[in-house]
């Protein structure tokens, strides 16, 4: 018999399995390109003897997420005043929002300065909205937030980062 795979209607792979008669596993691997689109895939599997006579099919979805939204960072005083980019404040605690529209987010990390920290934070998959009270390191000066995300298929993407200066004298 042969083993066709078949992805979202179009003919990937066809194998030729050698058997003596009678019923089969097979237990082979198929490799396919699944195209540039994420999505929801959807991979056949007929067999067809020598005579022409094809199994029904069964069927497996995959999704293909290789691509996650823009998260999107914001710093605040509290949650009614934004603190603009270009800002000069005088305090050093704040809000800061994390919102992505990816709706697989699992994970997140907000953090002031050059040292990322290695743990992530976690949720349970969705949308994004997280906020987290800070305090920004001491000093005047300009300080700098950073944040990212990352989605149940393990990818990764930084939202721009905040920098805001502090004057307190």
């Amino acid at each position: 018999p042969i083993v066709k795979a078949y992805l979202t209607g179009d003919c990937i792979t066809d194998t030729v399995i050698d058997i003596s008669g009678g019923a089969f596993t097979y237990t082979g691997t198929i490799s396919f390109n699944a195209g540039e689109a994420d999505g929801t895939k959807t991979i056949s599997l007929i067999v067809e003897d020598a005579a022409g006579n094809k199994s029904v099919a069964k069927e497996a979805s995959i999704v293909l997420d290789t691509q996650l939204d823009k998260p999107v960072l914001t710093l605040a005083k509290d949650a009614e005043t934004p603190v603009a980019v270009t800002t000069w404040i005088n305090y050093h605690e704040i809000v800061a929002t994390l919102r992505c529209n990816d709706t697989n987010i699992e994970a997140y990390k907000i953090w002031e300065g050059d040292k990322e920290p290695d743990e992530w934070t976690t949720q349970t998959p969705g949308t994004l909205n997280a906020t987290l009270k800070m305090t920004l390191s001491e000093g005047d000066g300009q300080k700098t937030v950073h944040a990212k995300v990352r989605d149940t298929a393990k990818n990764i993407e930084d939202a721009d980062a905040v920098v805001t200066n502090i004057d307190t004298v």
